[in-house]
Parts: structure tokens; sequence; C-alpha cells
């Protein structure tokens, strides 16, 4: 016998009652049974119905991941979560937000595979549907993808003292950010050098950092290397800063690099005789009115550069132009722009001036420091003194490109000439030098000027012997001389006086602020 109770409470508890008569009115004992009331269609005991549709899963493969970062391209397929039997999904829909955006997509069947390409974070979602439209709920899953390093990294020194050198480096990554910056030092340009000293966890566009610890007077070469999540990393340039005070170090000194000082140098003349320099004799005598200002600074020499160029029309010519280029714009200097009161003496800008605050790198200039024999083998005198030129397989032993001790005239013919080529040209920026140097070394209406250091470019044929000059913001080399016995017509250009004062014997600063319009003082002790 059966019996059916219908609108009964969904998940209510009843208790059913059943007792048994016979024909004469016996009946028996009552049974019991307690019973909670669901939904037939679920199968009982709480399952789920076979025919309801389930929440696709998402996968994902094909790359590798770095702090949740993928690599490379993701794979995403997704599947219908039920089995065969159980389910009624006929299709896949899915769509995708963010960095690899995709419209709304349908795909018969049980499973779809699509690919994201595009760095950033891009947002699946996804559902399936049966053949009636009804769907089951969504699945999503965020992606997030970096193929690239990070870019426009940078690193400027803010300051510097007698032991330490503080900087600040800069990053930017749009694909997973920045993380870290690691900080690091060597006393050479070579990579295998270079040892980190500090890596800072940092999410930020820019970091600073201090070198500490670090030798007096000594020129350190600093870098810093950049990674993002996904660890990817990108290295700066190499930036060259010797150690040295800067900036109110001490009484005597109360000026930093760049600024400006009241120097006076006691007036004076100078013949540039044509015997040395190739030409006719010129006179000059020192220029009043240039203002000074403050190049390099170390325990005893506080060094000064012309804020301009002065002396125009100093011509250098042929064979004796190159043997005497050197003394030649060193004595005029010396002549016009000392002070013997202040302990000061004038001197010429050197190229080794500029290569001490720059971080080009001359060894990468074309054929910079090859050997090669010319098969024309005339040559200045000087050159057989010169440490990078060898004359009939004898090299000089005595003078650096920037360095000369007597006046020398003539040329020579050798039997076998050798040389290293040491001319070179750039145009200089602040991405090589701090935008102070950079202002020095490239001063407004300033002509171009000669520098007292020589050079040399050869290859197989012919050497041509050359005097680094500056002229709008290019370091170059005028050639006077040629190997095949040829003198060029004349270069004439400015002088640029530099001055090297005994900082022990000066109080600079006792007034004054600085600036062109208001100069440190200057006065001996």
């Amino acid at each position: 016998m059966s019996y059916t109770k219908s609108e009964l409470t969904e998940n209510a508890t009843y208790t059913v009652y059943v007792i048994a008569y016979d024909k004469a009115g016996n009946k028996t004992e009552s049974a019991t049974m307690t019973i909670i009331a669901q939904d037939v269609n679920t199968g009982g005991g709480g399952q789920e119905p076979a025919s309801q549709l389930l929440a696709p899963a998402i996968s994902l493969s094909g790359a590798t991941q770095t702090n949740g970062y993928y690599t490379g391209n993701v794979i995403v397929t997704i599947e219908d979560s039920a089995s065969v039997s159980t389910t009624k999904a006929v299709k896949v829909k899915y769509q995708v937000i963010g960095a690899n955006a995709i419209e709304e997509t349908e795909v018969m069947g049980r499973m779809a595979m699509f690919t994201i390409s595009a760095d950033g974070s891009s947002t699946v979602t996804a559902w399936v549907e049966d053949s009636e439209g009804n769907a089951s709920e969504t699945s999503t899953q965020t992606i997030s993808k970096d193929t690239k390093a990070p870019t426009a990294v940078s690193l400027s020194v803010t300051s510097y003292d007698k032991t330490s050198i503080s900087v600040i480096a800069s990053g930017s990554d749009e694909g997973s950010g920045i993380i870290s910056y690691a900080f690091q030092i060597s006393q050479t340009e070579n990579d295998e050098d270079f040892t980190t000293v500090r890596t800072e966890a940092s999410t930020e566009g820019t970091c600073s950092y201090t070198y500490s610890n670090l030798e007096v007077g000594k020129n350190y070469y600093i870098r810093v290397i950049v990674s993002d999540r996904a660890g990817y990393q990108t290295t700066s340039e190499i930036t060259k800063q010797g150690t040295q005070d800067n900036g109110l170090p001490t009484e005597e000194l109360k000026a930093s690099i760049g600024e400006y000082i009241d120097y006076t140098p006691v007036s004076g003349s100078f013949t540039s005789q044509g015997t040395y320099n190739g030409g006719s004799n010129k006179n000059f005598s020192t220029v009043t009115t240039l203002k000074w200002r403050i190049m390099f600074v170390d325990d005893s020499t506080i060094t000064l550069i012309s804020d301009t160029t002065a002396n125009t029309g100093f011509s250098l010519n042929g064979a004796n132009g190159y043997n005497n280029g050197v003394k030649l714009l060193d004595d005029a200097c010396k002549a016009m722009y000392s002070n013997s009161s202040l302990s000061a003496v004038g001197r010429s800008l050197k190229i080794r001036d500029i290569e001490e605050v720059s971080t080009y790198n001359k060894n990468g200039y074309s054929n910079y420091g090859r050997e090669y024999s010319p098969s024309s083998t005339y040559y200045p005198n000087i050159f057989a003194d010169e440490l990078t030129g060898s004359v009939n397989e004898i090299y000089g032993k005595d003078l650096d490109l920037s360095d000369q001790t007597g006046y020398v005239t003539g040329t020579s013919h050798a039997t076998t000439l050798k040389g290293k080529w040491t001319y070179y040209s750039y145009n200089m920026s602040t991405s090589y030098m701090t935008a102070t140097y950079y202002s020095m070394f490239v001063p407004e209406n300033s002509t171009t000027y000669w520098l007292a250091s020589r050079c040399v470019d050869l290859d197989s044929s012919s050497a041509g012997f050359r005097m680094f000059s500056v002229g709008g913001g290019a370091v170059d080399a005028g050639w006077l001389y040629y190997s095949y016995d040829y003198d060029d017509n004349s270069y004439s250009y400015a002088v640029r006086p530099v001055v090297e004062i005994d900082r022990t014997s000066v109080i600079i600063g006792e007034t004054g602020s600085g600036t062109r319009t208001s100069p440190y003082s200057i006065v001996a002790k």
C-alpha cells in the first residue's frame, strides 16, 4: 500500500505513524518513521541534480612564472567541470578584460582554448550553457604577464666628499613594476670587477643611496641594476666619480664645484713665436674680464677654470705646431693668468681634465688604442719621445699626450714608424657628465678652443698628428702634420686657461655667495 502527501514544507521534519487493521477490527502496534522533506529531483541526501550545470574549470600553461608574473605567452584552457554523463552543457562562453581584452566569445562543445599574449593584467571570465540557453555560474582567473625588462634606467651623482658618493637611481617598468635597485661599485670599468654593495627593495621610480667608507682622492666607477617583479634586470650606464671635497668641508674652503671665485690674475703677456708655432709671431695679453669657477678640489689644490674662452687667434701650424702645442698653451696661460701672491699658477685645459669627469668610453671609438705601421714615415720630432710612438723600433719613454718639458722643432724621416691611435671625437652631453661640468666645458658665447694635448690617428698608409680642441660642445682634433710630409695651412683657436691654487695658502668664502655676480672672495693667508 502506498500513500502520497503533497505540499510539504521543504527541509521540514515530519513523523509518519502506521497502524494495520484486520477484517475483525484488530490492529497492530503503531510503527513510526521520521523523515525530512526534500526536493525529490535531488535524488535525496543533498546530491547535485543530474542535469545541473557546473561552473567550468580554467587552467593555464605555456610559460614560466616569477612572483606571480608569467614571462611568456599563456595558453588558457576552459573546460566543462562535469562528466559527459551528467552534463547538459553544449557550449563554452568567455570574455577577457584588461591588457589582452577579448569580447564575449562562444565556442560549441565542452572546451575552449586561446592565448594571452599582451603584457599586463588580464582577467578571464568563463561559463557554460545548455541547449536551452541556461547558464552555469561563472569562473574567473586573472593572469599577470611581463616579457620586458625595465626601461629608462639611470644613475646620477647628487653629492660627494672625501669618503662618500651619494647617488640617485631611477627606473621604470610598465609590465610588472620595479621591485629593487642593486647598487654596484668598482675601481675599473670592467664588468667582472663590479660588486653589489647594497640592494634596496623598492617599488618607487627613484631610489637614493650613499657609497661610504671610500678612499680619499680616488676615482670610482658606479652603476645600478634595476629589477622588476618578473625577474628581468636592466643595468645603468657606468658613472665615474672621484672622492674629494665638494662643499663647506673646512674653514679654508666655503665653495662647491662650479661656483664662482673672485680670482684676479696678475696681468701679463705672451709671444707665440713663429719658430715654435709653425707660423708668424703673435702677441697676447691677459683678458681681465674673465670670470672663474671651481673645477676641481682636493686636499692640496683648488683648480679654477675661466667661464669662457680667452685670447682668440692662437694659431698652431704644421710640424712645429704639433711639436710645441702643449708647451705653448701651458706657457701662455702661465704667463697671463697666474698670481704669485695667491700661490696660483696658470695652465691650459687638457683632455685629461675632461676625461676625469666624463663617462664617455674612448676605448669604444673606432680604432682607438690599436697600433699601426704606416708606409709614410715622416714625423714631428717630439713624436720620438711620446709613450705611444715608436721610431725605428724604439718607443718613447717620456711624454704622455699632455706633457712637454722643452721646445722642439723640425721633422725627421724614420726607417720604420709605429704608433698607437690616440685620436677620438664625440659630442659632450649631460649623459656623459654632470650638468655643472657640461656648463663649464661648453660655456655660452664660446669659440673653439685648444686643449693642451696631442693625439695621432693613423693606418697602414699614413699618420696624422693632431691637437685636441673643443668647439660647439664637440671634443675633436685638428690635424697639423701628416707622415707623408704635408703641413696644414693653419688653425687659429682660442685659449682656455685653468688656474691651480695652493689650497693651504688661501682663504675662500669670507664674502660673496658663489654666483657670477657675487663670487666668493679669495685672499692669501
